[in-house]
């Protein structure tokens, strides 16, 4: 399995010093964040990704991942749906210059309407119809679509991650399993998700958290609550191959060591629970 740093550990550092630092921890590639304000956005030119790109692979971390936060691809509003899928579209090229493997996807915002009954099954549609004809443009920039089941999505649970990707017929999309994300989120086990999903997962968040006073911490692997030392092993024998340590200093600075630290502790942690398998 190959470990990923994401940038979110490392907000408001260049791409470029964010995969130096990355390789100099021992990572296998870097997830990159891909939005406006950040040090890299869909407004940044082919030129400058493919220089990131080149230092990055210099640096033994190639950029392996493009995260754009689109969150309109199901709104009812079709002109929202169509900048929501030029941002997505624009973050595909970007993945294609880098020679990046894959593009996050955000499975539309829940609450855009009712969701529920007749109007979930409406958005879930269209989002479907949103990805099927990304996903052939996916496949000739030779980058794979990543839906994640995420907090505020249509795909929060693994159940319903896998009921969209089965309207979506054409190869280019797969499952992004986040078992920190159904744990704290939903009422979905992280082993029926993973059930759910068998066959579809291609790519894993790796993050952890404790809850304390009923609050959830962000906090190294291995400190928390998800069972990373079962997960790991489970998801490696199902042959998934990427995992990113989504390590989140990017929203919770204030809970985590600084990412020099808390970064290798968890990469190590993720290292030895691959060696004893299961």
């Amino acid at each position: 399995m190959r470990f990923i740093g994401h940038t979110m550990a490392l907000p408001g550092m260049p791409i470029a010093e964010a995969a130096r630092a990355f390789g100099d921890m021992g990572l296998d590639g870097v997830e990159v964040v891909c939005q406006e304000g950040t040090p890299f956005h869909t407004g940044v030119s082919r030129q400058e990704a493919q220089a990131i790109a080149e230092t990055a692979r210099e640096a033994g971390a190639p950029i392996t991942t493009v995260t754009p936060y689109t969150w309109d691809l199901a709104a009812p509003d079709r002109g929202l749906r169509e900048a929501a899928r030029r941002e997505l579209y624009a973050a595909m090229d970007l993945a294609e210059a880098m020679g990046a493997r894959f593009v996050r996807v955000l499975a539309g915002r829940e609450g855009v309407v009712g969701m529920e009954g007749a109007a979930r099954e409406d958005a879930v549609a269209r989002l479907a119809r949103v990805l099927q004809v990304a996903a052939m443009q996916a496949v000739t920039r030779r980058v794979t679509l990543l839906v994640e089941n995420h907090m505020g999505t249509l795909a929060r649970t693994g159940a319903q991650t896998a009921a969209l990707l089965e309207q979506v017929t054409f190869p280019g999309v797969r499952a992004l399993f986040d078992p920190a994300n159904i744990m704290w989120d939903t009422d979905e086990s992280w082993q029926r998700a993973l059930a759910a999903q068998n066959g579809l997962i291609a790519y894993v968040h790796v993050k952890d958290y404790a809850v304390r006073d009923g609050q959830r911490i962000a906090c190294p692997v291995g400190e928390g609550v998800a069972p990373w030392e079962t997960i790991l092993p489970t998801l490696e024998y199902m042959g998934v191959g990427y995992a990113s340590l989504e390590y989140e200093a990017r929203w919770h600075p204030d809970q985590l060591p600084p990412a020099e630290v808390g970064v290798p502790q968890s990469l190590a942690f993720c290292r030895a629970a691959l060696s004893v398998g299961i």
